[in-house]
């Protein structure tokens, strides 16, 4: 065969394995066959799967269907509230606090619930109010928002169930945690409340250490800290006090000659505008 008849049949055979292509292409793609199709990867087409009644030897009990889980609520289902729920008395949102720690929450723990209170505390508590309640957390001492005292007067003579509320539902800076702690460590929690109270004498409201002291409660303070009288079991203040010269400060002085806020870092603060014009 010569050179120039080479390329030729080169390019003849492909023309030929490119027809048969598509003519296996368009009959796979559009003829009829009674044999089913095949599936080169049939893991989403055909999964194994189990109906209702039908026994099965994958799980212990040789039943397909598995039992719900505990606590489950059938949509549509009425849905008891009680007092261990609300730590109310009664249904109406204003129904009274209920004086003591409900029975039914103990059942829930093989331990004390005061002892799974302080664990259930360390974590969720601890940051803010501090090991012993004194307010004086870690979110004191590195920002100097104040938390609430829990050894307050008024704290202990609050009921059971309003300590409760306030876990589950927040007070001022406080977020709600019902999302986060189930309803028994909820009571939990209050019990180890109650412990730390125990452990110490009622502060009075007098001696709470007003917003915007330092971490140690500022010269003369008590170790104690919570916000102003009236407010509410777990509410923060609103932080650090207004600094000089701002404009929520009244005792402050606006405009040139202000005195100029400490710098966190240690710096000293730069002249101001008008002693610069003096020299």
């Amino acid at each position: 065969m010569s050179r120039r008849a080479r390329p030729a049949a080169r390019t003849l055979r492909l023309a030929a394995t490119g027809l048969c292509l598509v003519v296996l292409g368009g009959c796979a793609r559009g003829c009829t066959s009674p044999r089913p199709p095949i599936h080169l990867n049939p893991n989403m087409d055909d999964q194994p799967r189990l109906t209702a009644q039908q026994a099965s030897g994958f799980f212990y009990d040789g039943a397909a269907m598995r039992p719900p889980i505990e606590g489950t609520v059938a949509l549509g289902d009425p849905v008891e509230i009680g007092p261990l729920e609300t730590g109310r008395a009664g249904d109406a949102p204003d129904a009274p606090f209920v004086a003591a720690i409900p029975p039914e929450a103990s059942a829930a723990f093989d331990v004390p619930l005061a002892v799974r209170g302080e664990e259930r505390y360390g974590i969720y508590c601890t940051p803010c109010h501090g090991d012993r309640g004194d307010g004086q957390g870690t979110l004191r001492q590195r920002s100097g928002v104040a938390s609430a005292d829990l050894r307050l007067e008024r704290l202990h003579a609050a009921p059971d169930g309003q300590l409760f509320d306030t876990i589950t539902h927040g007070l001022g800076l406080m977020a709600g945690y019902a999302a986060q702690i189930p309803v028994a460590d909820r009571w939990a929690i209050v019990a180890h409340v109650r412990e730390l109270q125990a452990a110490s004498p009622p502060v009075p409201e007098a001696a709470a250490v007003p917003a915007g002291e330092g971490a140690t409660g500022g010269e003369g303070a008590p170790a104690g800290d919570a916000g102003p009288p009236g407010q509410g079991i777990a509410e923060g203040t609103a932080g650090a006090a207004a600094q000089p010269g701002l404009p929520d400060d009244p005792g402050g002085t606006e405009g040139p000659g202000a005195a100029s806020p400490p710098d966190p870092l240690g710096a000293e603060p730069p002249p101001s505008d008008d002693g610069a014009a003096r020299r």
